[in-house]
């Protein structure tokens, strides 16, 4: 899970983290890595691939937390075990 929210978020900004996963270390503790896009049905705990693949680089302290290796659904939708709520 990585967080993009700005580093002064403007009051009452809620944050926003992504679930995503490393696809290659750039250099240091920059990686780059590929983010699924939560589904709108279930308890916040489904995602799915987006359409067009969403790569994007981040840096070590951006990163929240990890997730166990999600349940694969129907559709191409993956369910993890515990909803990530770090809001």
């Amino acid at each position: 899970m990585v967080d993009f929210s700005p580093e002064e978020p403007k009051k009452g900004h809620k944050k926003r983290f992504y679930v995503g996963k490393v696809t290659k270390i750039l250099k240091g503790q920059v990686y780059e890595g590929t983010f699924l896009r939560s589904t709108f049905h279930g308890d916040g705990s489904t995602f799915s691939h987006p359409i067009t693949e969403d790569l994007s680089e981040f840096s070590y302290v951006q990163v929240l937390g990890s997730l166990s290796e999600p349940e694969n659904l129907r559709r191409g939708v993956l369910k993890f075990a515990v909803k990530p709520n770090l809001c």
